[in-house]
């Protein structure tokens, strides 16, 4: 039996406007029941990509198949299975948010009733939905967006920036949502996002894009795990502990003159370094393993000459 397609197969996909280049040779791919998430600074090329996936725009060169179909050769049978919010939700500000569903069914044969009532369910507007769009906050328009994507049980979701608009909890369930659409529904999610502890929670796997290229991809556990370990030392004098652990040969990852900590990283035993410091005579009143983040391994590989990432998008 052959494998599954992959869900996203994006192969060095580009796109030039005139002599501008807005994304270069990008390629990752995304298995069915995955949640993969794409970040990167403002303007690195996240939404010129995603535009390219659902065929919006086409590449200036390479290719994008969804599920084995190629999006511009085969648009029709690749954007079957698909659902998407690109930039954000388009609603008829006019009807209420059931009557925006009930809309967008009329374009879907098959979608019944009761799929409606259990999507809205699902993205809780279940209390809001016979409401106008007009009296909806842009959070519960974001909401509406999503069980619009979702509505016709499609295999693969894209979402840009989805969680614009949302309060704290709203974020939290919206995570909830997409790991259940993924793990109980098979379903495939591409998720650009610009809150990298979000990212770092719900996906499974990354792609990291920076003036228009990818500068890595993998799985959340290759940027959150380094190669070293890192850890906080808390001392009586800082200075000396800083010269110290570079004679030692661990790397400062950084110091806070406040606390009289400094964070180091070595594949060595902390114990070697606190007996280097001890037998320096420097107090040693505190050792902690230090977690990296993914936000962490973002600056690292984002950061310009100039020490600035240019934010986040």
């Amino acid at each position: 039996m052959s494998a599954e397609p992959a869900a996203i197969d994006a192969a060095n996909i580009s796109k030039s406007y005139g002599s501008r280049q807005a994304v270069i040779n990008v390629s990752f791919q995304v298995k069915p029941g995955e949640v993969f998430g794409l970040i990167g600074p403002n303007g690195a090329g996240k939404t010129t990509v995603l535009r390219m996936l659902v065929g919006l725009i086409r590449p200036t060169s390479g290719s994008v198949s969804l599920f084995g179909h190629d999006v511009r050769a085969d648009f029709e049978n690749a954007l079957r299975p698909v659902g998407a919010i690109i930039e954000n939700p388009e609603m008829y500000k006019f009807l209420t948010g059931r009557q925006n569903l009930a809309q967008y069914a009329r374009m879907r044969p098959g979608i019944t009733n009761a799929q409606i009532d259990e999507t809205v369910a699902l993205v809780g507007l279940a209390d809001r939905i016979n409401e106008k769009i007009t009296r909806y906050s842009l959070g519960m328009r974001q909401r509406l967006g999503i069980a619009q994507a979702i509505l016709h049980h499609p295999k693969l979701l894209l979402l840009d920036e989805p969680t614009n608009g949302l309060d704290p909890q709203g974020i939290q369930e919206l995570r909830q949502m997409i790991r259940h659409l993924a793990d109980s529904q098979g379903m495939a999610v591409l998720l650009s996002s610009h809150l990298l502890h979000d990212v770092q929670t719900v996906c499974d796997s990354i792609a990291i894009i920076n003036q228009g290229r990818t500068v890595a991809s993998g799985g959340i556990a290759s940027f959150t795990q380094g190669k070293a370990a890192s850890y906080r030392f808390v001392v009586a004098d800082l200075n000396r502990a800083v010269e110290l652990s570079k004679a030692q040969k661990w790397k400062i990852v950084s110091k806070d003159e406040t606390a009289n900590a400094l964070v180091v990283e070595s594949d060595q035993e902390p114990s070697s370094l606190n007996e280097s410091l001890v037998k320096a005579g420097i107090k040693v009143s505190r050792i902690e393993g230090v977690t990296r983040s993914l936000e962490d391994a973002f600056l690292e590989l984002t950061r310009g000459a100039n020490g600035s990432t240019g934010g986040l998008s």
